[in-house]
């Protein structure tokens, strides 16, 4: 009888008798043809409907992507039912469906839970003993190192709906984060579908796969869907690791990564010398890699590089720019990017009042030494700073002297020389003029307009632009003497007028000995009812217009003299 069995459930055999011989001379499976004759029989019941007009039982599994049809012959049809949440239909020769009434009658022939596990040994392909062995829903669901080669298989089988095999991943999932250390799980990973498992679990497929060391596997779902909420303590090693992978070859998905995880606080010195050499972002995260690899203590003349002069290009001032040009600068750094920056600090300090540190002077003066092609602003700003100091050296003075001439020489004078010592500038006529300095757009045409109040009617002079908008007119004022002013201007923007504003001559009259201080000290000695002291000024004024007279008296001869030779000549 029990090779009689086998025969007949080979074939496929089914009805009442044969239910009874299966249950009782049935042995377990040997191999896998064996398992699937078997498992195509199990969980057989037969249905029985009074009605003659239903020609079909249809049956749907939930978590099977379709549904099952069976015929209904006159004694009845033989279907199969692999779990509780399957629903029968009835359907007519009109392609109507109805459910199950009283009168039809649902009978089990043939379950076997032990054969069905048995069969389940064989990996072998029926998605009815999958779905039975792994369960319908997600409670019944309970992995474990015997069982996990099902939950496997159906995460394969194409005949589950969609949302049966996101769950069962969802599960394997679980299940090998939570055993990481089993030979079962370490197969599986080599063998996982990425892209699908991803999409039920991004963050957990992705960690599996770092903790696997499949880093291209993972780097490539991070470059998909992202690596947001992902432990940062992941993202480092596979940043890490895929450096080291693409051996410091310029990655852009890459790049993102590692600045990422930087950003989060954790770094090594592979990752900081990565994105040294090819991060580029804001200023602002730029310079916060620059303090980082500082305290490595790296080579950062290519980061520094790129900043200062992306600080030029957007007008930006970083952080720790000095120390940053510093470093560079210690680096041997290129010598058109040092000369660009420091520009680019010598127009923020002498046009917009930016404090500069002594040591960018220092470094200033160096390239103007060595014979740099300094911009003119770097000039100005070194001659500025230097009439801010209150005590000058030798040297500074011979600086700060040739500087002087050669603006004097263009016609440049600003207000700022008359704070400096007034033995350099009494040869350039600086100490006894009055400067009216406005500050306005490059563009623009500005007119004074002045009177004294000696006068009633207003002046009208147009200013000169002395540098990108920097305008200058130079008054001579004597003792007590006031003026008023006003400004007119017109640039891109339209035409503006300032308020009357007012200066004057006051304080004590400087004590030199030019034709005017010496009317100064006169007129201030009168006021203040001095007379001696006014009559020994207008005695050394006329020694010096007698002394003048002469001198100019034999320049104009030697003059006339070279004229008559000159003309005899023709």
């Amino acid at each position: 009888m029990e090779v009689f069995t086998a025969r007949q459930i080979q074939k496929g055999r089914m009805n009442r008798e044969y239910a009874a011989l299966y249950r009782t001379f049935l042995k377990k499976p040997e191999d896998p043809d064996s398992a699937k004759a078997i498992a195509n029989v199990l969980f057989t019941h037969h249905v029985t409907c009074e009605n003659p007009k239903i020609t079909r039982v249809i049956v749907c599994h939930p978590a099977m992507a379709g549904e099952t049809s069976y015929p209904m012959t006159e004694q009845g049809a033989y279907i199969r039912l692999y779990g509780k949440k399957a629903r029968i239909l009835l359907e007519d020769e009109q392609r109507r469906r109805y459910a199950v009434t009283e009168t039809c009658r649902v009978e089990p022939l043939f379950t076997d839970e032990e054969l069905a596990r048995a069969c389940g040994g064989f990996a072998i392909e029926n998605p009815g003993l999958l779905l039975h062995l792994c369960g319908e829903q997600e409670e019944e669901m309970q992995l474990t190192a015997e069982n996990l080669a099902w939950y496997q298989q159906a995460a394969r089988t194409s005949a589950f709906s969609s949302a049966y095999r996101k769950t069962v991943r969802q599960k394997l999932l679980e299940y090998y984060l939570a055993h990481p250390d089993e030979r079962e799980t370490e197969a599986a990973v080599a063998e996982l579908e990425d892209s699908a498992y991803a999409k039920v679990g991004r963050i957990s497929t992705i960690e599996l796969l770092v903790r696997y060391g499949c880093y291209s596997r993972a780097f490539a779902l991070t470059d998909r869907y992202g690596y947001e909420k992902i432990p940062v303590s992941c993202l480092f090693r596979l940043a890490h690791a895929m450096i080291l992978e693409k051996e410091f070859t310029e990655d852009e998905e890459l790049l993102y990564l590692a600045s990422y995880v930087v950003k989060q606080g954790i770094y090594d010195e592979i990752v900081l010398c990565y994105l040294r050499d090819y991060f580029t972002g804001s200023i602002e995260d730029m310079c916060s890699l620059w303090d980082k690899i500082r305290g490595f203590q790296m080579e950062s003349d290519k980061l520094e590089e790129r900043i200062l002069t992306w600080s030029v290009f957007v007008r930006s001032h970083p952080k720790w720019e000095q120390e940053m040009l510093e470093s560079y600068i210690r680096q041997s750094g290129k010598e058109h990017v040092i000369l660009a920056y420091l520009t680019y600090l010598a127009i923020g300090y002498f046009m917009d009042g930016k404090p500069l540190s002594d040591q960018m002077f220092d470094y200033l003066d160096r390239a103007w030494k060595q014979g740099w092609e300094l911009d003119e602003i770097c000039r100005f700003a070194m001659l500025k700073h230097l009439s801010t100091k209150p005590q000058l050296s030798e040297e500074e003075e011979k600086e700060a002297h040739t500087l002087l001439l050669a603006f004097t020489k263009q016609g440049l004078r600003f207000a700022f020389y008359k704070d400096l010592p007034e033995h350099l500038t009494e040869g350039f006529q600086i100490g006894d003029r009055m400067f009216i300095e406005e500050r306005q757009r490059a563009e623009a045409k500005v007119t004074i307009h002045y009177r004294t109040n000696a006068e009633e009617t207003w002046k009208s002079e147009p200013m000169r632009n002395m540098y990108q908008g920097i305008f200058v007119k130079e008054f001579l004022l004597f003792y007590g003497e006031k003026m008023e002013y006003y400004l007119t201007f017109t640039n891109r923007q339209g035409e503006g007028k300032t308020e009357v504003k007012t200066v004057s001559m006051t304080g004590e009259p400087k004590a030199g000995k030019t034709r005017y201080q010496l009317l100064n000290q006169m007129k201030a000695a009168r006021a203040a009812g001095d007379l001696k002291k006014a009559e020994e000024a207008f005695q050394k004024y006329l020694q010096q217009e007698a002394l003048v007279r002469n001198c100019f008296a034999l320049v104009d001869e030697k003059k006339q003299q070279e004229d008559t030779t000159w003309n005899r000549k023709i």
